[in-house]
This record gives C-alpha cells, sequence and structure tokens, in this order.
C-alpha cells in the first residue's frame, strides 16, 4: 500500500532494458514542467518471472512527479 500521488508511466520490454529506460523517463520528467517527487516509484510487471524469457519481460515504471 503506498499513499499515491501523479506519475509518468513508460513501458519496458527486457530486463536488459530497464536501467536505460528508467534514464529516459527520469531525462522526459526534466525536459518538461514536472519534477520528481518524493513519494513511492514502482515497476509493474505484466510478464512472470521464471516464465517468461528475461528478453521479454513486459514492465511499467512509474516514477513519482509534481509540478
Amino acid at each position: 500500500e503506498f499513499q499515491g500521488g501523479y506519475y509518468a508511466v513508460t513501458q519496458c520490454k527486457g530486463i536488459e532494458n530497464v536501467y536505460t529506460t528508467w534514464k529516459a523517463l527520469d531525462d522526459w520528467v526534466k525536459e518538461n514542467k514536472y519534477r520528481r517527487a518524493d513519494h513511492q516509484w514502482f515497476e509493474e510487471a505484466f510478464s512472470r518471472p521464471g516464465e517468461t524469457p528475461l528478453e521479454d519481460i513486459i514492465l511499467d515504471l512509474h516514477l513519482p512527479i509534481q509540478e
């Protein structure tokens, strides 16, 4: 459970792309009217680790933002 808030969200396919996707999302926030907030960030998995090859795992990355 978490308090919630506003998020910038993007999707990532493949574990090897998680870092670069987080960085691209953070760069997007810096280039727009938003800034990073202090509430919970998280990754939401749409594939089952252990059942899905690592390069096919799909995640939504949620970066907390504020104006």
